[in-house]
Formats: structure tokens, C-alpha cells, sequence
């Protein structure tokens, strides 16, 4: 978080106007197949420490957005888990 929070303040003081901020799925944690809509906004739930880390990237990200210190626009890398049902 603090890697974070040191690069979107050096790309405020250097005039960007966007970052992309590589998120997971592991901030939302498992949601099982067919229980999601198309328009469902997914809340943190992190399932890993990797999971946190990446919660408080995207909460980061929303602080320095809705203050207006530079657009900080937010990606969840989409994923597939597999398990066995045995």
C-alpha cells in the first residue's frame, strides 16, 4: 500500500492524469459460477493476504479519484478457478 500511495502521489505532482491500478480477483474472494449479474458491482472480500493487498490498492485508488488528485482508474485482472468436487 505504501509502493501505491508513493506512485499515484509522484504521478499527481508529475501532471498524469490516469493510472491504471492492476487489481485481482482476489479482492472480492470466490463468488461460485452463475450467482453474478452482468451489472453487479462486486464489494471487497479479500480470500488471500495477496487479496488485502490488493483491497486497500483499490480503495487507495478510489481515495485519490474522489479528491481529485488525478484519475486513478481501476482494472481486476478476470480469472478462472478450478477445484475438484471429490
Amino acid at each position: 500500500m505504501d509502493g501505491t500511495q508513493k506512485v499515484l502521489a509522484a504521478a499527481r505532482r508529475a501532471g498524469v492524469r490516469r493510472v491504471l491500478l492492476a487489481s485481482s480477483v482476489n479482492a472480492v474472494g470466490f463468488v461460485p459460477y452463475g450467482r453474478l449479474s452482468a451489472d453487479q458491482v462486486l464489494v471487497a472480500r479479500p480470500d488471500t493476504y495477496h487479496g488485502v493487498s490488493k483491497a486497500a490498492l483499490e480503495a487507495l485508488g478510489n481515495v485519490y479519484a474522489r479528491r481529485g488528485d488525478g484519475v486513478a482508474l481501476q482494472g481486476r485482472c478476470p480469472s478462472l478457478r478450478v477445484a475438484s468436487t471429490r
